[in-house]
């Protein structure tokens, strides 16, 4: 006797989390749900696990995805990010190392495209939005997971390799056809060449000076792209912004928000710069916790020094 499946109704959510925990493999192989309403922050997400490659997985489920969903994630999201030590005692086998990321899970019955719109401006590393069918023919019931969305960012294009060009070749040696006596050069008197002042007051002492002190910072260029990484994982819904400054000397990063608006500065001085490798970086700043010191100061600058964070109270 064929079966003919209908939409059967949900009698609770942990009905629905029950499901999903137990038909995760039919949503991505490999994937284990190890708990339910788990308290991260100030929020409570629905399901925790990992995935074939030991990576966190936070789930979100609900009926009809909406604001709500994004907002319970972003909190458990950041606080992941904040407390890597803590995720780390609880789940001992999940592979978190200096700039890592929870993936992220939306599963809802329904998914609006203005959620989904919502959901590419988000920062998240990786993010999966899936919609479930629960069904029923004659008493058996079965549950349906269909992938709609699933969000990469894009990897960092690797830079073009120059290629040297080509060498000229030497135009031949003309032939001479006449010999033409050389003529003796009239001798030039040179006198002494006034070195510009390059004193304290001058412009040019200033110009130059300046010159000088952001071409020895350039050997730091290759260090920001870390902790770009690390506070854009932080803070997912802002934009960052660096410059060099030269009156400190430091490397400046400004975190706004979505109106333009400064919400966190970091200065990395230039000392700190100097003696940390570019590998070593994201370490130091997830071991000084300074996503939690920005959101302490607020406005007010944090300065990152070898010595550790001082925040810069105006």
């Amino acid at each position: 006797m064929p079966l003919n499946w209908k939409k059967a109704e949900l009698d609770s959510s942990k009905t629905l989390e029950k499901l999903v925990a137990a038909h995760a493999e039919s949503i991505e192989p490999g994937l284990k749900i190890l708990d339910a309403n788990l308290l991260l922050g100030d929020t409570a997400v629905d399901l925790v696990g990992i995935d074939a490659g030991n990576v966190l997985v936070l789930v979100e489920l609900g009926v009809t995805a909406g604001a709500d969903m994004l907002l319970k994630m972003l909190e458990a999201y950041a606080w992941c990010l904040d407390h890597p030590d803590a995720v780390r005692r609880r789940y001992p086998m999940a592979r978190i190392e200096p700039g890592w990321a929870p993936r992220v899970f939306f599963l809802a019955e329904r998914l609006p495209e203005s959620f989904l719109r919502q959901v590419k401006y988000l920062v998240f590393p990786e993010v999966e939005c899936v919609e479930f069918r629960y069904l029923e023919s004659n008493g058996t019931f079965a549950v349906y997971f269909h992938p709609v969305e699933r969000l990469r960012r894009p990897a960092r294009p690797t830079p073009p390799v120059p290629v040297p060009a080509p060498k000229a070749e030497a135009p031949p040696p003309a032939v001479a056809t006449a010999t033409v006596a050389p003529r003796q050069p009239a001798p030039v008197t040179v006198g002494p060449v006034k070195a510009p002042h390059l004193g304290e007051g001058s412009d040019l002492s200033r110009q130059w000076r300046k010159f000088l002190k952001q071409a020895e910072t350039t050997f730091a260029a290759a260090k920001m792209r870390p902790v770009r990484e690390y506070l854009q994982a932080a803070f997912p819904l802002c934009t960052v912004h660096d410059f060099y400054e030269a009156s400190r000397p430091a490397q400046v990063f400004h975190v706004l928000d979505a109106a333009g608006q400064l919400v966190h500065q970091v200065v990395l001085v230039e000392e700190f710069l100097a003696r940390h490798a570019d590998e070593e970086i994201p370490a130091f700043l997830e071991s000084q916790r300074l996503a939690d010191t920005l959101r302490r100061a607020g406005h007010a600058a944090v300065l990152v020094t070898t010595a550790g964070l001082q925040v810069e109270r105006q």
